[in-house]
């Protein structure tokens, strides 16, 4: 079980037996393109919480240029249910699971946009009820159709004059000051509900497996709702799977699976010996850029007679006693006669047969005793005598084999 640092005012609000509500603060990563180097930027994370109105809290995190990332607003309302989390004195992965509210999915709104205002106003004007449309507070969205900020994206902060104009942040690209009234599309293109949906020839598909998510737990104060002392982590872990349940009594839910940030070192990479899967063939036979797992294995035909049967009648030579007789007469007339033993080279044939298939290759770590298996079996193009093989041992790098 983890130690975690109480904050001292949690603390004797705690042996005072102080009563208090608590609430998640959940810090959801956006399945996102990701620069070369990771900014770790408030705009790559949504803010999540399971209380019944919004909490605004800093965590206390930078970005790559160690800039704080400031007070941030943890939207309620979406948040349906937290698992529990289960935790052990054993160093292992533990599961939860956290399930959103999708009810929001697809949602759109075709609108007048009659102007915006960029910094330090950043509003957007429309002649449409966007709460009554499906939009909310914290949710980020999509800007199309002919006009400034087309494809770009922002968060909603607040809505004013009846719901009709909404303050934003940008997520990206600011927003443009614009005061020609034209036609567009605001969509939701909140990550934590709409990534699974992407299609893979988007140019913003993004995988989201291995996404961060952070949950810590806030005590409130029962009388005024503000936080005691300081939350504190109570998971870190990472998106391992996800699935929507569409249920027309109850609406739709998005569930996310998580494990600890121990998943990582108990998940063993390994490579399957299969051409199809190590080249991410489509079934047309083409390769699915999408779907490697490394641009270099498009080109990588090292599988490609893993999987093959071969049967072969293979030709070779062995050398071969045999004797002869040989009759002589000596003086008297008598017959001698002699056994006399020499070896010739004989054609044989032996029936091979390689049944290949593809199998998993382990992962090495520290000194270990493995067996191999082959990729590959031939006989010589000249020579049907001569058969090679390859044989795989382990994926990735090793220091070097002690025996054989």
């Amino acid at each position: 079980m983890a130690v975690r640092p109480i904050d001292t005012s949690l603390r004797d609000s705690l042996l005072k037996k102080e009563p208090f509500v608590y609430a998640h603060l959940i810090k959801f990563e956006r399945a996102e393109i990701v620069e070369a180097e990771f900014s770790q930027s408030s705009k790559k994370y949504a803010y999540l919480t399971d209380a019944s109105m919004d909490i605004i809290w800093d965590d206390n995190s930078t970005d790559i240029s160690n800039v704080s990332n400031g007070l941030q607003n943890y939207r309620a309302n979406k948040v349906l249910s937290i698992s529990n989390i289960t935790e052990g004195i054993e160093a292992k992965a533990f599961n939860m699971n956290l399930r959103l509210s999708s009810n929001a999915l697809n949602t759109y709104s075709y609108v007048e946009i009659t102007s915006t205002s960029a910094t330090p106003n950043d509003l957007i004007v429309t002649d449409t009820d966007l709460v009554m449309a499906g939009f909310a507070e914290g949710d980020k969205i999509v800007i199309n159709g002919s006009g400034s900020n087309e494809g770009d994206y922002f968060r909603i902060e607040k809505f004013s004059n009846d719901n009709k104009t909404i303050k934003v942040s940008d997520l990206g690209s600011p927003l443009v000051t614009q005061n020609v009234a034209r036609s567009q599309t605001i969509k939701i293109a909140s990550d934590e509900i709409d990534s699974l949906f992407t299609q893979k020839t988007s140019s913003t598909y993004a995988n989201y497996i291995n996404r961060e998510v952070f949950i810590y737990k806030a005590h409130l104060s029962k009388d005024t709702g503000t936080i005691i002392g300081e939350p504190y982590l109570l998971f870190k872990g990472i998106i391992t799977t996800s699935k929507v349940v569409e249920d027309p009594n109850k609406g739709s839910t998005m569930d996310w699976g998580l494990t600890s940030h121990w998943g990582d070192f108990q998940f063993i990479n390994g490579r399957l010996t299969s051409d199809s899967e190590h080249r991410a063939l489509g079934g047309d036979g083409k390769v699915v850029t999408s779907a490697l797992k490394d641009v270099s294995y498009a080109e990588d035909l090292g599988f490609l007679h893993s999987e093959q049967a071969l049967n072969l009648m293979a030709i070779y030579q062995i050398k071969e006693t045999r004797y002869r007789v040989k009759k002589k007469k000596n003086f008297f007339g008598r017959k001698k006669i002699k056994m006399r033993q020499y070896e010739v080279e004989v054609d044989r044939e032996i029936d091979l047969r390689f049944n290949l298939q593809s199998k998993k290759l382990p992962v090495i770590y520290g000194v270990r005793k493995i067996d191999s298996f082959p990729i590959f079996v031939d006989t010589d193009n000249t020579d049907a005598s001569i058969v090679y093989a390859a044989y795989a041992l382990c994926e990735g790098e090793i220091g070097g084999i002690y025996d054989i």
